[in-house]
């Protein structure tokens, strides 16, 4: 009876001590073949020669070409004059890199080095499977080369740009680092995390798109300003065609009509609350595209996004309810940043409105990027008074787009407002 117990102990033992250290073999492998693959890309302060930035990259090509986000070398895009480029690989070798291309609206970048790499990535060519494991390369916090275990959760649901949920820890630095599947072929490229195991990463299909357009390029480039540009206003133009070949739908709220859901990329949340000290209720609802396109890090765009806001007065005299709603509603509500050294200052444009019996105060302001002629930030805001007691306040703010599109959505989500008592 001992011996069978001791075997009994011996192998409940060896089975705690498995779940005590997981360890997966197939990651320290790909990770030894494919450690010489993956490189730090670093932004040097030409000044000091010091690191102003880093992130992650990895060779795509026997020549040299790497990929890595556009967010990593965003800062020598805006201010070449500043910036150098460079790599540092696995073995400490260090070097030049030149930037070939970018997709701004994905956060991809090609690169090429002054070397010839003894192992390249390729691209993986089958389709993911959910819960399949993936690893993750990159250079986390600046601490060396790492690589990650998590799994493929599939694309996320309502973004206007095609990103992949991967579950684990992506960090700053990991950017523009590849994610690999078990046989070390290309599925994405770690792009941003939110902590807690959630992570994203850019499909692999731009990557391959980035990768042929090579081809046609001139043999080096040193502004890219004109064709970030153009990426925007393009991108802007097919997802406005496609909110726009049809009428806004409409939402009610309380007796009023107003602009409801104006895609599956947007996602809305709203409620009420009652101020009870403040003597007025708020009614509210938000709607808004999760994600963004980076252009630097003093501004984001390719947001759109849209807030109602019910105000009641509840025992609050007119003139102290009226004096509350001007501070409130003097305040612009919006999400997109962007920083004065990008933009110009906003242009205004107020005047009164009636549509369908429904008169309203409008607020219709523009600014422009000022390193992308022709690319605007839009912001309009629409109050409706409704006797004494009531304010209704709806709010559009657009980014990154052109004049024309600014006008033309504004006015059709402006005749989805009106007053059904």
């Amino acid at each position: 009876m001992k011996k069978y117990f001791l075997v009994l102990l011996v192998l409940l033992s060896g089975i705690t001590s498995a779940e005590e250290t997981p360890r997966s073999e197939k990651a320290e492998t790909l990770f030894s073949e494919y450690k010489d693959a993956v490189i730090q890309v670093r932004i040097i302060d030409k000044t000091s020669q010091s690191k102003s930035s880093i992130g992650s990259g990895f060779f795509v090509s026997s020549d040299g070409y790497i990929v890595s986000n556009y967010h990593v070398v965003s800062e020598w895009v805006l201010k070449p004059e500043r910036y150098q480029i460079k790599y540092l690989l696995s073995n400490k070798q260090e070097g030049e890199l030149t930037l070939i291309d970018v997709d701004v609206i994905h956060d991809l970048a090609l690169l090429k080095a002054d070397l010839k790499p003894e192992i390249h990535f390729d691209l993986l060519h089958r389709k993911l499977l959910q819960g399949e494991h993936l690893f993750s390369f990159g250079n986390p916090h600046d601490i060396g080369l790492s690589i990650v275990e998590g799994t493929y959760n599939g694309y996320i649901e309502k973004s206007l740009y095609k990103k992949i949920h991967f579950t684990g820890s992506v960090n700053p630095g990991m950017s523009g680092g590849p994610v690999v599947d078990r046989n070390g072929h290309v599925a994405g490229v770690n792009v941003s995390g939110a902590g807690n195991q959630l992570s994203f990463l850019v499909p692999k299909e731009y990557v391959q798109t980035l990768i042929e357009k090579r081809n046609d390029q001139s043999p080096e480039k040193t502004d890219f300003l004109d064709s970030i540009r153009e990426q925007i206003l393009a991108n802007q133009k097919g997802y406005m065609q496609e909110i726009l070949k049809e009428p806004l739908k409409t939402i009610v709220m309380d007796g009023y009509s107003l602009p409801g859901d104006v895609g599956d990329f947007m996602k809305c949340w709203g409620g009420t609350e009652k101020r009870e000290k403040m003597l007025y209720e708020q009614t509210y609802k938000i709607c808004r595209t999760e994600d963004d396109i980076y252009l630097s890090m003093g501004q984001q765009t390719g947001v759109v996004e849209y807030e109602h806001d019910l105000y009641k007065a509840r025992g609050l005299g007119k003139a102290r309810f009226f004096a509350l709603m001007e501070e409130i509603l003097s305040m612009p509500k919006s999400a997109a940043y962007a920083d004065e050294e990008m933009v110009t200052v906003y242009e205004c444009q107020t005047g009164q409105v009636e549509h369908l019996g429904t008169k309203s105060k409008l607020v219709f302001c523009l600014r422009e990027y000022k390193k992308f002629a022709g690319v605007y930030d839009a912001w309009m805001t629409s109050v409706v008074l409704a006797g004494n007691d009531e304010v209704l306040q709806t709010s559009l703010m657009l980014s990154g787009v052109s004049y024309e599109n600014a006008v033309r959505f504004s006015q059709a989500y402006m005749e989805k407002v009106q007053w059904n008592r």
